[in-house]
């Protein structure tokens, strides 16, 4: 078992918020410094892993980078069956954390930049579509924008509140808030 190895690596994705069942649950795993994150085309286990993407563990750079000849896929995509309103975030880790919380939220793999205009199907049974953009850097909010404008009337951008020091979703958990607090920041986009 990796985890039995190196408690550490275990240590670090439950200081990030994560349970143990979600960690089994997604699979993920460890390999020469990197998280794997596997992409699955439905839910995890019962589908085809379609990708994998790598998530840095030490600081080191590239922080993300996937395997070499794979497009974007659209991460944690099952768990929009008979969602009324799903996110759309920049990061697996933040789509699965909220996924963890009970919210449904989506991730392109290769960041938000390469959302692609063919899954906007996908989302047809959706009421709402929120995307929830990185705080940084600028052009993430044009990029939000330009996404949520997709999905027509449908889409909507949330915006951190002042005050808040983190970037995404991730952060927003890990400095003490939690996901009843972060419905009530969107409630109303909701």
């Amino acid at each position: 078992q990796l985890w039995l190895e190196n408690t550490a690596r275990l240590d670090y994705l439950l200081e990030r918020c994560f349970d143990y069942q979600t960690i089994d649950e997604q699979g993920w795993g460890w390999n020469d410094g990197y998280y794997s994150i596997p992409v699955w085309e439905g839910k995890p286990h019962y589908s085809d892993c379609v990708a994998v993407r790598f998530r840095a563990g030490n600081g080191q750079e590239p922080r993300y980078k996937g395997l070499k000849g794979y497009g974007s896929f659209l991460y944690n995509k099952y768990c929009m069956e008979g969602a009324d309103t799903v996110f759309i975030v920049a990061g697996e880790l933040d789509a699965a954390l909220m996924w963890q919380d009970g919210l449904s939220a989506v991730s392109s793999t290769n960041g938000k930049g390469s959302f692609r205009e063919e899954w906007v199907p996908l989302f047809d049974h959706v009421d709402r579509v929120i995307v929830v953009p990185d705080r940084t850097p600028e052009n993430e909010h044009e990029t939000a924008v330009w996404i949520s404008g997709l999905f027509g009337t449908r889409g909507r951008v949330a915006r951190w509140p002042e005050g808040f020091v983190g970037k995404d979703y991730s952060d927003w958990r890990i400095g003490g808030k939690s996901e009843v607090d972060f419905l009530d920041m969107v409630r109303h986009l909701l």
